[in-house]
């Protein structure tokens, strides 16, 4: 080998680190923009949490009835906002599927970014689209019987945002591991199985027992807890929603990446 042969494979294994996230901020904005504008998909991820929000909530008896920090209303608002979030970021995660069939993905083989910089882009976008549905959910709630303390609704929302994450993550991961034409609708399934089965549209101790004992091994579980504890009080937490969380987070970030590379290098 040459010197010249040496010295130019000396520098491109120096670019190689900085350049694999050349792209990420474009990547970023435009599955953000795709999103955003449209009118199916974010119609669909806030008309649905604010209809369950106005039945099971403001519009129940019980909507008054004071908590800890908060109203019967403002818990079931929590909830369906989280269900709002979780819905549009893994719609996000599972239109990887449309790419893989555009072959969009295969182009982004020929780029310099990494499949890591790839799936935190989508993940990152999937938070802004997230903290849209909360900004719009969150509004109606304020005007339609929702009450809770002013550090309640500074700190929910903070804390379901991360719900974003791990909703795109389980999109993201179905759409690069089962056939596209599937991916929609096995990840609506998982979501709205894991939803069910964290308690998300109905307290587990209505559930009966069989759903308190397989909730906390489900993905949602944890952040749908850690949702409510602004409102429920700090004897509400427990470390196990956390842990739940983070465990299937890298699960499902890890399954995404393994996905990605594994189509592209095909």
């Amino acid at each position: 080998m040459s010197s010249s042969t040496a010295f130019t494979d000396e520098a491109i294994s120096r670019r190689a680190p900085s350049s694999g996230f050349k792209g990420f901020g474009v990547l970023t904005w435009f599955t953000f923009w795709k999103f955003i504008t449209n009118p199916i998909t974010i119609s669909f991820s806030l008309i649905l949490p604010i209809l369950m929000y106005l039945i099971f909530g403001s519009g129940q008896s019980y909507a008054q009835n004071w908590g800890v920090h908060g109203n019967a209303a403002a818990s079931v608002l929590a909830n369906m906002t989280t269900y709002g979030v979780v819905l549009v970021a893994s719609s996000m995660g599972a239109n990887a599927a449309l790419d893989r069939t555009m072959g969009i993905s295969r182009l982004f083989a020929l780029t310099p970014m990494r499949s890591a910089a790839n799936i935190l882009a989508r993940l990152i976008a999937a938070v802004g689209a997230g903290a849209i549905v909360v900004a719009i959910v969150y509004a109606v709630g304020a005007f339609t019987g929702a009450q809770m303390e002013a550090s309640a609704w500074a700190l929910t929302p903070v804390i379901m945002l991360p719900a974003s994450i791990l909703a795109a993550a389980i999109g993201l991961a179905v759409a690069f591991t089962v056939r596209s034409d599937g991916a929609y609708a096995a990840s609506s399934a998982v979501i709205l199985l894991s939803a069910v089965c964290a308690g998300m549209f109905m307290p587990l101790s209505m559930m009966g027992p069989v759903f308190s004992v397989i909730a906390p091994f489900t993905p949602l579980y944890g952040i749908t807890n850690m949702v409510q504890v602004p409102l429920q009080g700090l004897d509400s937490f427990h470390w196990v929603d956390p842990v739940n969380f983070v465990v299937w987070t890298v699960l499902f970030v890890g399954i995404a990446v393994w996905g990605q590379r594994r189509d592209t290098n095909r």
